[in-house]
C-alpha cells in the first residue's frame, strides 16, 4: 500500500498555478488548478486519490474539468486530506490568526464545555 502523502498546508494561501492563486480556486471550489499544481511536484493521481479518499477516475475527471465535486461531505474530505484550511474553501467560519484573542478579549472570557 502507497503511504499517504501530506502537502504543506501554507501551499493553499500562498501558492500559484497558471497564474492564479491557488486560494481564489479553492474559493471557487475549482480543484482542477490544485491537482494540477500537486501533480506539477510529483503527486501522482494515486497519491491524490489517497490523500482525498477521491478514486482515481474522479480525480482525473477533475483533473480534465469533466468532473465537480459539489457533496459537502467530499468537500470536507477533500480539505482534510490535503491540509487545506476549511475556511480557504468556504466550508466553514474561520477567524484570522490571532482573531479569537481579540474577539475573546473584546467580550470577555468565555465558558467552553
Amino acid at each position: 500500500m502507497m503511504p499517504v502523502r501530506r502537502p504543506d498546508p501554507s501551499w493553499w494561501a500562498h501558492e500559484t498555478w497558471d497564474g492564479q492563486p491557488l486560494r481564489n480556486a479553492l474559493r471557487a471550489r475549482d480543484l482542477a488548478p490544485v491537482f494540477g499544481f500537486l501533480a506539477a511536484r510529483g503527486w501522482s493521481r494515486a497519491s491524490i486519490a489517497a490523500a482525498t479518499g477521491l478514486s482515481e477516475n474522479r480525480v482525473r475527471g477533475i483533473a480534465q474539468r469533466r468532473q465537480r465535486i459539489t457533496s459537502y461531505e467530499v468537500l470536507e474530505r477533500v480539505a482534510e486530506g490535503l491540509r487545506v484550511e476549511r475556511g480557504l474553501m468556504g466550508l466553514a467560519y474561520t477567524l484570522q490568526p490571532g482573531a479569537r484573542a481579540l474577539a475573546d478579549t473584546a467580550h470577555g472570557p468565555t465558558s467552553r464545555s
